[in-house]
């Protein structure tokens, strides 16, 4: 199964991207600078380079990747730890659980005869409730195929 990772050398992706590998899926993970493409190429995946921000350049990531799961590990949360500003701190991270979210869906949607499902899955669910018919962590608790086959 080919899985596209956005959030691919982050606290959960860098972890799951190996394993996704592991597995026997062939996984494209999408890093924010050429730098960062050695790093998911060594876990064996391909990497695409783009702005999760930049809607053109995340359409096109996904849609050259055609994969058949996209997976939001997507945040910005390093270096966060004075509680007097969460709101500046994690603004970037909204900005990446709101519009990359909302690219990220409209990607699926351009290529859905091959893309089933997108799972978002981090702290902020609630934000993601909004949208329906996804999935999100529990249902990636069982096996990538039978969550596909499931969407």
């Amino acid at each position: 199964m080919r899985v596209f990772v956005a959030g691919s050398t982050g606290a959960i992706g860098r972890f799951l991207v190996p394993l996704l590998v592991e597995a026997g899926h062939e996984v494209v993970a999408l890093v924010h600078t050429p730098e960062k493409a050695p790093t998911v190429e060594a876990f064996g995946a391909k990497a695409a380079v783009a702005d999760a921000l930049d809607r053109t350049e995340l359409t096109a990531a996904v849609t050259r990747a055609r994969p058949d799961v996209i997976i939001h590990q997507l945040t910005a949360i390093t270096g966060v730890g004075n509680l007097k500003k969460l709101d500046e701190d994690f603004g970037l991270t909204n900005r990446l659980r709101t519009e990359a979210t909302d690219t990220l869906l409209g990607a699926k949607r351009s290529i859905a005869t091959r893309c089933p499902g997108l799972s978002v899955k981090s702290p902020g669910l609630r934000e993601h409730r909004r949208v329906a018919g996804n999935f999100y962590e529990e249902r990636l608790r069982g096996s990538l195929e039978a969550w596909a086959a499931a969407s």
